[in-house]
């Protein structure tokens, strides 16, 4: 048989696609210096998801449906870059022609952008929280989270982080139809991404030059009347923010709609990463109290009012999500807004 007919088998195909974009993806998260802020670990983690796409790709490939791959579709959506990006520039002047890339394409290009620049990035979160609870796993440090709350709290943070971190970075990685998170939608708007990935390293360090940041899980009150309860409260906030992650389970990733989620956290306000994560950041910052403190976790707090307003917006095209409007009308605080 020619390799040319047995390129055009489904299975071989599809394998063969994720080989090369998997593979240039890698050499990507390798090379770019764009990404070095990911840790050796981190790498060796996606080093070792490639090699094992390498090894169970074309099985997994087999037993799927016959249908175009994610892989299949990027690379000729590729071939039609120089006119799309044609049909882009002539879209300034009016001119009305149609986008040589399907909507199918355009779904599947942008969350391949999502997952490049997400996967490593929680993967990345995770390994350093992790790295961090392996040191804490002594009886001693585990002990001083009854006897020491006010200075040892923040490793509850952690290790909620870490459950966070690795929740997310599976439902970037992982995508199948058993999971229940294959990918219906991606926000197609500018400011939607912009928004979102201006919390985002590497990005956040500008968000950080513009608004500045006063928030501290170290803070500390010396007064142990203040100072308890206000890290009680923050470990529920965080708490809140990861019971919406657990919520989402394996749909859980940013820019997407992978079904709506209507249970756990969700089914009380449409927006409880947010509200939690707020909450402790307002908490955080009262040892920094002041006017320009307040005006720069108030900015923070306009990213996430945008973040949820362009989800929102990108989301309510879903009959279910409009529905899910109806049954949840509060966004962040149940009964207020």
């Amino acid at each position: 048989m020619k390799l040319k007919n047995i390129i055009e088998i489904t299975p071989v195909r599809n394998y063969l696609a994720g080989v090369l974009v998997y593979g240039l993806a890698y050499l990507a998260f390798d090379r770019l210096k764009f990404y070095d802020y990911l840790g050796v670990d981190t790498l060796l983690i996606l080093k070792r998801l490639f090699q094992a796409y390498l090894v169970l790709g074309y099985p997994i490939n087999l037993l799927s449906k016959p249908e175009r791959s994610k892989p299949v579709i990027i690379l000729q959506a590729l071939l039609k870059l120089p006119a799309q990006i044609k049909h882009f520039s002539y879209s300034f002047l009016g001119k009305d022609s149609k986008s040589p890339w399907s909507e199918e394409e355009k779904i599947v290009v942008r969350f391949g952008i999502v997952k490049m620049f997400y996967a490593p990035l929680m993967i990345s979160f995770f390994m350093g929280n992790f790295s961090s609870i392996r040191e804490m796993l002594n009886p001693e440090s585990i002990l001083s989270l009854f006897t020491d709350f006010r200075y040892s709290y923040n490793k509850i943070l952690t290790l909620m982080f870490a459950i966070d971190t690795l929740v997310f970075a599976f439902g970037y990685v992982f995508e199948a139809g058993f999971l229940k998170n294959k990918i219906k939608t991606v926000e197609p708007t500018i400011i939607g991404w912009v928004v979102a990935l201006a919390t985002y390293p590497p990005f956040n360090s500008t968000t950080n030059k513009l608004f500045g940041w006063y928030s501290s899980e170290y803070f500390f009150f010396p007064d142990p009347v203040v100072d308890y309860p206000l890290k009680v409260m923050v470990v529920l906030g965080i708490g809140l923010y990861l019971w919406a992650t657990l919520s989402l389970g394996t749909k859980a990733s940013n820019l997407t709609n992978r079904g709506i989620v209507k249970t756990g956290a969700y089914k009380y306000i449409r927006h409880p990463a947010y509200a939690g994560k707020l909450f402790s950041w307002w908490l955080m910052m009262l040892p920094n109290l002041s006017i320009v403190a307040i005006i720069s976790i108030s900015c923070w707090t306009m990213i996430y009012y945008l973040r949820a307003i362009t989800e929102e917006k990108h989301l309510i095209t879903d009959p279910d999500y409009k529905e899910y409007v109806k049954e949840t009308p509060y966004r962040f605080i149940p009964g207020i807004v």
